[in-house]
Order: C-alpha cells, then structure tokens, then sequence
C-alpha cells in the first residue's frame, strides 16, 4: 500500500496543475463497539461507497479518487474507516456543501440498511489546496498513521505489526481481509504503476549500495524482539538520510561499516558473522 502511494507523486504533481480540479479530502465511518464482527464493519463501509460511486452526482462531479482502509483498535473494539481523497472537476461556485452534504445522506442510508450508522465527526470532509495535494497523498501512507501505538489507542492494517492490536484482534483482522484490497485509485489517480504486482515493485526498488553498519551477534541477541523490529523499521524509513540511520544504528551497539570477514586473517576470536 505505502509503494503504491510512492508510485503515485509524480502523478499527484500533475494533478495538482490542473486549475480546473478541486480535491478534498473525506473520512466515511460508522459507529462500532465492542465485540462488532470487523469484517462486518468493512462490508457496511465497502456497500456505502459503492452506492455513492453509483450515484449520478458522484459520477457527473468526480474524476479520480484514491481509497484507503485503515482499520484502529481501542477499548471499544474495532473501528475500520476509509479515507478518500477525491478529485472534482468543478467550477468555484460549485454547491460543495450540497455535494457532500449528498454523499452523508447516501452513507447513512446504507449504512442503515446494513444495521449500522454513521459516525461523521466535525471536518469529515475538507479542501486541500492544490499546493499542499502531494503532502496529501504522503498523509495517507504516513508512519505516524502506520502502527503508531498510544496509550489507550493503537492502529493497524493487515500488514501492520502484531504488538499493535491485542493478538485476538489481530487474528479477527487476518481472516476477514483475506482477498481484500486496503488501497485502491480510480479515475485521473490510476496509474500503471499502482496496478503492478508486489513482485513487480520490490524489483524496481531493488539497490545494491553501500553498507552502513553492522551489528554484532551479541548486540543483536541482546535486543528483545521488539527491539529488533522497531530498529528495523527505522532502517526502512526512507525519509531519513544515511547519515542520520547510521547515528541511529550506532547509538543502538551496532558498528559502522560493514562486518569483517569471518574467514579472514582480521575476524576476531569467536566471530560468528552479524
């Protein structure tokens, strides 16, 4: 998910030179509470969007769209919600209220139909100016979003780590997800690249460069588990320099540079590779 939204800056960059397109961003969510069947929730969600892409307003005003499921966890159980950033191709003076004001009215009775109702908060909905669309798009694959753990409230997607959400939780997640897409582009927003395989983007983002650092057996038997993929996910953060990972690394016992050969004249007595 978080490739596919890489994929997508170049393509927001264009967009956001269109003077004739206005974008927004949406939040559709229902009220939960605990003990709610998770998959159930995502259904309610899934049949709510799907009435609106279907309605004619929807399809006289929008353009593109990009759809992303995020799905948190707290003490009143599961709360999936979708988070749409959408394109219209609208003059200034096009009723924006009465649009949106639409779309609640349709998510509501959908919703009602499944059992369910809506839970709009105050700014569900709001504009993003054209100069701040690429941000827009990196919001939505953001860390911060991604398996932040709070004290009384934690986030997860199927491919999030498991200390997020209580292992029950979790499980519940796994198997109703099953063959389900979180992310998805539609309109002027799709592109060849969002389309492309998981094979397809890892072999694109496949590099050969320098090693920065090492980290002996013993500092890596030393770190619990969380430990090791917290430090993991730090090397993976792709907003962070060479220099700074490396800091990071070090402060944490590894060495820099890369390892000594553990058959040559230089290994030291006992080294077992890193």
């Amino acid at each position: 998910m978080a490739r596919r939204l890489e994929a997508l800056g170049p393509l927001a960059a264009r967009i956001a030179g269109d003077g004739d397109l206005r974008h927004f961003m949406v939040v559709l969510s229902i009220r939960h509470h605990l003990g709610a069947d998770w998959k159930i929730l995502v259904q309610a969600l899934r049949k709510m969007q799907a009435a609106l892409r279907q309605g004619h307003r929807w399809k006289d005003a929008v353009v593109g769209f990009i759809r992303l499921l995020e799905s948190t966890h707290g003490r009143n159980g599961h709360h999936p919600h979708e988070h749409l950033l959408v394109s219209l191709n609208v003059s200034e003076d096009f009723d924006v209220e009465g649009f949106f004001g639409w779309v609640r009215e349709v998510c509501e009775r959908h919703a009602k139909k499944a059992g369910r109702s809506c839970d709009f908060q105050d700014g569900w909905w709001s504009e993003i100016p054209r100069e701040r669309l690429i941000g827009a798009v990196g919001y939505l694959g953001s860390a911060d979003k991604m398996g932040t753990i709070l004290e009384e409230f934690s986030t997860t997607t199927k491919h999030q780590p498991l200390w997020c959400i209580p292992p029950k939780a979790f499980a519940q997640v796994w198997r109703g997800s099953k063959g389900m897409r979180w992310f998805g582009v539609g309109g002027c927003w799709k592109s060849q690249a969002t389309e492309k395989t998981d094979e397809e983007l890892d072999e694109e983002r496949e590099t050969v460069g320098q090693v920065l650092a090492h980290v002996p057996i013993a500092v890596w038997k030393a770190w619990t588990p969380r430990e090791r993929r917290d430090r993991r996910a730090v090397v993976s953060d792709r907003s962070l320099t060479d220099a700074q990972i490396l800091e990071f690394l070090v402060a944490c016992g590894a060495v820099a540079g890369p390892p000594p050969d553990p058959w040559g004249e230089e290994a030291p007595d006992g080294f077992r590779g890193s």
